[in-house]
């Protein structure tokens, strides 16, 4: 077709592969510079939420420890309301001990009765039977308030718990 010396269609060879080279150099140069660009923006999401998770790990802490004081003064106060009011009802118990110990279980006999020993039962067996069921019943009572005293503190300070 055209007659051009051998040497020519070299030099244009030659220069179509370094322009179409030099095309692909420029597309891949702005290519990377995307994938550069892209890096840098999730770069910085990255860091972000690291320094949230930071921030968001902080907080907790700082709740978990103000939560867990307040746990503890509620557990303490608790604890000493639940005392007291144990002691309480154990002085109680001792003072209604003592007014029935100095009192007689039974009745005195009458004094029209012809005969003051009709029963069939010793007094004083009588009287000592009924002591020890009162003892055993109010020692029931004891454990009864005292359980009591707990539960009611117990529900109490759950109330405080998140």
């Amino acid at each position: 077709m055209f007659p051009l010396p051998i040497t020519t269609w070299i030099y244009l060879g030659v220069a179509a592969v370094i322009v179409v080279e030099g095309g692909v150099i420029m597309y891949e140069r702005s290519r990377l510079e995307t994938v550069h660009a892209q890096l840098d923006l999730k770069t910085q999401q990255f860091q972000a939420f690291q320094d949230n998770v930071a921030l968001l790990g902080t907080q907790a802490r700082k709740e978990k420890e103000q939560h867990e004081a307040t746990d503890k003064l509620n557990k303490e106060t608790t604890d000493a309301t639940i005392k007291k009011l144990t002691s309480t009802t154990a002085s109680l118990g001792l003072q209604l001990s003592a007014s029935r110990a100095s009192v007689s279980t039974l009745p005195s006999p009458s004094p029209t009765a012809p005969d003051s020993f009709r029963a069939t039962v010793s007094r004083k067996g009588v009287n000592g039977a009924v002591q020890r069921l009162d003892e055993s019943v109010q020692g029931l009572i004891e454990q009864g308030d005292k359980a009591r005293v707990e539960l009611d503190g117990v529900k109490q300070w759950g109330k405080g718990v998140k």
